[in-house]
């Protein structure tokens, strides 16, 4: 115990102490017994071997002294009071300092809970959302003298997470009727919206009857606390719709000022490399009967002029994603259909497509996300050696849609899971540069464009899920 307060006459000045808890002090016996005490004569024991006086120039003869416990059970301290008269205190005194107790243990609790209120103002601005709701379960069980605090927050499926907890949590805590926890829902500020739940455990009594958490002043702190929670997770959900907003902006931007130079490059490609063909016809009318004795020639002709064709569909198919999208209302289910339909995978490989056609629309570019597709298959068709099943599913929340695409292939590593999406990134050693990075950084690219997003989940052994969220078009079914 530390002394906090200190008032009286003939003293040169307050006086600061600390007296541990189990030591020999009547402020420890009384800490320890949680009993007020009245001494009469400190000159007698067992009160003589154990009084400690404050302050060593006055001469103090009898004591008053009663703890400080809250309605929680907490020991806050002890209030006492000293005379240098013997016999200076009645019981009458007593029960008048026990109920000026009650005064000193709402000061301590008010000035605990603004400093931790303080506290969290300071994390709401300086640290990431997790951290906030992880400090605000310590500060509960802190405040509230649980043995037990948690944070869930509600997903997409409208069910409870646990996201942040202090203690151990007992699966009774969701259970709303028993006396010894108190939750609170997180709302937002026009109770529009529940975000989640914040709730306290307090200790098991062993045997005896459980402490009621239906007191008004813990009431009133978890709501305060439980508001810290709210704002945490706004604004973790403002932040995020912020990077988002920015990161499509750049994307943008960056796509807007290519677009030129694209379309310039696609028109001397086709000066450059349309020529090609036009050539190897030539050639192939003048020296008609010279190709006919040859076939090796014959068979060069032919693949420079096929080459040179898929050269300049796939420089076009590439450059035309960099124009701007032309976004609207789409089915999942077509582009998937667009995609498998143009694609040239191994016979070994298997594409499985399940629930799509019950999805709601979205707002995307068809020839966008049909390519985002196409892509992902590719890789998966690489990465398995043509060998294997990919399936296809989706689901729809209220706001999103989410297509998986899985794979039965090697995994990815969890170290590797944001690099695979970087620019000219490859995980095969040998592989041809940018050949599996740069498919994966054109999903990315896209979706970001689409205004969606794009992960992948793998432990890096039993095969890979890339799982596409993009927004549900409104009153779409």
């Amino acid at each position: 115990m530390i002394t906090s307060a200190v008032g009286g006459s003939h003293m040169d000045k307050p006086l600061i102490d600390k007296m541990p808890l189990n030591g020999n002090s009547v402020m420890a016996h009384v800490a320890r017994t949680r009993q007020p005490v009245l001494i009469p004569d400190l000159r007698v024991e067992p009160w003589l071997q154990i009084y400690y006086p404050l302050d060593s120039s006055l001469k103090m003869l009898s004591e008053l002294a009663v703890p400080l416990v809250n309605s929680s059970g907490r020991l806050e301290g002890v209030l006492n009071l000293e005379s240098p008269h013997v016999g200076a205190f009645s019981e009458d005194d007593s029960h008048m300092l026990q109920s000026l107790s009650a005064y000193a243990i709402t000061a301590i609790q008010e000035v605990r809970l603004l400093d931790a209120l303080q506290g969290a103002a300071q994390l709401l601005i300086s640290q990431p959302s997790l951290k906030v709701l992880d400090q605000l379960c310590v500060m509960a069980s802190d405040l509230l003298n649980s043995s037990a605090s948690a944070i869930w927050l509600d997903d997409e499926q409208g069910q409870l997470q646990l996201v942040s907890s202090n203690g151990e949590i007992q699966n009774e805590i969701l259970k709303l009727d028993l006396p010894n926890v108190l939750t609170l829902p997180l709302m937002t500020g026009d109770n529009a919206k529940v975000l989640g739940m914040f709730g306290v455990f307090y200790p098991d009594m062993g045997g005896r009857e459980a402490r009621s958490a239906n007191s008004e002043w813990d009431k009133k702190v978890l709501a305060c606390l439980a508001n810290y929670a709210v704002l945490a997770v706004q604004n973790e959900s403002h932040q995020q719709a912020l990077r988002a907003s920015q990161e499509q902006h750049w994307t943008a931007e960056t796509f807007a000022a290519v677009g030129d130079i694209s379309a310039n490059l696609l028109h001397n490609m086709n000066n450059k490399v349309g020529i090609i063909p036009v050539r190897v016809q030539g050639i192939q009318d003048k020296y008609r009967q010279v190709l006919e004795n040859d076939s090796y020639l014959t068979k060069s002709l032919n693949e420079i002029e096929r080459s040179a064709m898929e050269a300049m569909q796939i420089v076009q198919e590439n450059l035309s994603h960099l124009r701007p999208i032309r976004m609207e209302k789409i089915r999942i289910a077509v582009c998937v259909s667009d995609a498998i339909r143009n694609l040239q995978i191994s016979p070994t490989l298997f594409v499985d497509v399940d629930g799509l056609d019950a999805l709601p629309t979205v707002v995307a570019g068809g020839p966008s996300l049909a390519f985002v597709f196409k892509n992902l298959i590719e890789n998966a068709d690489a990465v398995m050696n043509g060998i294997g099943v990919i399936n296809i599913r989706g689901q729809a929340g209220d706001k999103w849609v989410e297509i998986s695409v899985i794979d039965n292939g090697p995994g990815i590593p969890p170290g590797l899971h944001n690099q695979i999406f970087e620019l000219n990134f490859s995980s095969r050693t040998g592989a041809q540069p940018g050949k599996l990075g740069f498919g994966l950084w054109w999903v990315k690219t896209l979706m970001t464009r689409l205004g969606g997003s794009v992960m992948v989940e793998s432990d890096g052994q039993h095969g890979a899920t890339f799982i596409l969220r993009l927004p549900r078009a409104e009153n779409s079914s």
